[in-house]
């Protein structure tokens, strides 16, 4: 199997003061900028595939005025909401968080990123969709972000290459949303944190499992059983002040397993925990073991 080394375009970090001074060169003073009318593109790969060959062709000529009409097409609306519907409002609120640095300067962040691409001499590039977590286009830093949504929308990811060249570059995730492509950026959530205001206790995973009031065991998915996969699944979550999982988080686990890991983990009910006979959030990790032959 050929192995690939990837780069992600980590877009929503470009905000030190070198990258600040190579910002695409303003338009002149005193001239009514031309409007600029982005094309409607299809929900389907080959529809972001134009969209991205559009904005290739901007940067390669120097247009900035077309290359900022696409980066305003590109802005979600509405990103807090968007984000807390989609991975849930704990792990919403945080990505919501990084994408809004993003947005403010996206037009510069997209001109650094195709620049740097087309320099180094990227020139290939095709589109992956995602809407399953487990895709085999997948790796552990991908399916653990697609295995966080609440709802599956599909994501996309554009991937630049060269021939004979083993690396590769990525932009940020796309999302389709009201009839337009949006730029996601880098969707990363190093570890849970809770709402602005929250209690948060840390339990064991060991000592929070005597406190389980209802249990739902999870299937064993046949992919992984005809692959002989068997292993355990550690979720880092979040317990709710209602006992209720309010966020899951992968730390590690076969993507074969996990899927089904948060589907019956996202079903289990814990007593409250209080502190000072006052309910709380409890910060704990959750094993699932999968062992074949067994539940």
């Amino acid at each position: 199997m050929r192995k690939f080394a990837f780069t992600i375009f980590a877009l929503a970090l470009l905000f030190s003061p070198a990258a600040a001074a190579q910002q695409p060169p303003a338009p002149p003073q005193g001239t009514a900028a031309p409007q600029i009318t982005i094309p409607a593109y299809a929900d389907s790969p080959e529809g972001l595939k134009q969209l991205v060959t559009a904005m290739v062709e901007a940067t390669k000529n120097n247009d900035q005025k077309t290359l900022a009409a696409y980066a305003q097409s590109l802005r979600l609306p509405n990103p807090e909401t968007w984000f807390k519907d989609v991975f849930g409002e704990v792990l919403g609120t945080q990505i919501a968080e990084a994408h809004g640095l993003l947005d403010e300067r996206l037009h510069a962040a997209l001109f650094e990123s195709l620049s740097g691409i087309l320099k180094d001499q990227f020139a290939d590039f095709e589109i992956q969709q995602f809407k399953k977590p487990c895709e085999p286009a997948s790796d552990m830093s991908f399916y653990s972000i697609l295995l966080m949504r609440r709802r599956r929308i599909p994501l996309y990811l554009a991937k630049f290459s060269k021939p004979n060249d083993s690396h590769v570059r990525m932009m940020g995730f796309f999302a389709y949303v009201d009839d337009a492509f949006r730029f996601l950026g880098v969707i990363r959530v190093d570890s849970l944190r809770a709402l602005p205001g929250s209690k948060v206790v840390r339990i064991g995973g060991n000592v929070q499992q005597a406190k389980l009031d209802k249990i739902v065991r999870p299937h064993y998915p046949e992919a992984a059983k005809n692959y002989r996969i068997q292993g355990t699944v550690r979720l880092h979550g979040q317990i709710g002040r209602d006992g209720t999982i309010s966020a899951l988080q992968l730390i590690n686990g076969s993507c074969l397993l996990a899927e089904a890991a948060v589907e019956a983990v996202s079903q289990w009910r814990y007593s409250p925990t209080l502190l000072d006979g006052v309910p709380v959030i409890v910060d704990t990790t959750i094993d699932v073991v999968f062992t074949l032959g067994g539940r």
